[in-house]
């Protein structure tokens, strides 16, 4: 910024090199601020005002009004629209007894944390062993907060006293990936070991549970249809496989679930809900 005095106006005038921009008046200096840990330059200092520089009187000379001491004032926005900030809640608050748990304590909660862990494991045992299939992801995640909705007793991290003792999310999850886990293949390959995969695991099921005699029969039928498809068929398409499992799901899935409801929810729901019971009187709430 160079200061250029002007003979005529008698004052002097600020001209920029850089951008070639000419002014009456000092410029404000923006303020320092770092642009990390203050981006909007919020806990700056406002620069002191600068006086204007004058090298004597100023003639009152009929000008264009560019050339008044004060400036042009500034315009001011008004931004009008249909702006509500008194946004209602959604929050939903459930009314419960006080808190009444003592301060915590690095043992007693190393001890909760290793019977969570134990419990996450035997409910991962528990799908394998019965339903030969791996714990749906997440699933014992969402058992836990679900059972904690709806938990009446003190333990601030274990359900102890829930009801109903069956989990309805559970039970979905696991029923769900009965007889198998499906996913989306990326190959035709892959696409038929999965056909195949499926008729396997849902002929095991109906043969080693106690099913209604309707449907072993439905169940056997439609997964011998498939290996025989299966093996006479030859050059099929990765779309072809996939509708063939749509069909023997759609075929066999409800039967399969009626058949391995019954044994769930007598004993798996129950025993997972009965665990977690089980340090309730032991941990000091």
């Amino acid at each position: 910024m160079e200061e250029v005095l002007v003979k005529r106006e008698n004052r002097p005038y600020f001209w920029n090199r850089l951008s070639g921009e000419s002014l009456w008046e000092m410029p404000v200096l923006k303020p320092q601020f770092d642009p990390i840990t203050d981006p909007l330059g919020i806990c700056a200092t406002p620069p002191p005002p600068v006086a204007p520089l004058t090298n004597g009187p100023i003639p009152m000379t009929k000008r264009r009004l560019s050339e008044d001491v004060n400036g042009p004032q500034a315009k001011k926005f008004i931004l009008a629209g249909p702006w509500d900030l008194d946004v209602q809640t959604n929050v939903i608050i459930l009314e419960r007894p006080p808190s009444s748990y003592m301060h915590s304590h690095p043992e007693i909660e190393a001890y909760r944390c290793s019977f969570l862990s134990k419990l996450r494991q035997c409910y991962q045992e528990l799908c394998h062993s019965r339903e030969s299939i791996d714990a749906p992801k997440d699933s014992f995640n969402r058992w836990l907060m679900e059972r904690k909705v709806i938990d009446t007793g003190f333990d601030p991290l274990l359900p102890s006293q829930c009801f109903p003792e069956i989990s309805v999310g559970m039970y979905k999850e696991i029923i769900n990936d009965i007889p198998i886990k499906l996913v989306r293949p990326k190959f035709t390959g892959d696409a038929r070991k999965q056909l195949s995969r499926y008729a396997e695991a849902a002929k095991k099921i109906i043969e080693s549970r106690d099913a209604e005699s309707e449907s072993r029969k439905v169940v056997k039928w439609n997964v011998d249809e498939t290996f025989q498809w299966l093996r006479k068929t030859v050059g099929a398409t990765y779309d072809d496989f996939q509708d063939r499992l749509a069909h023997l799901k759609q075929q066999c899935q409800p039967h399969l679930t009626e058949t391995v409801r019954l044994f769930y929810i007598k004993s798996f729901s129950i025993w997972i809900n009965d665990l977690s019971r089980f340090p309730y009187f032991k941990i000091p709430c």
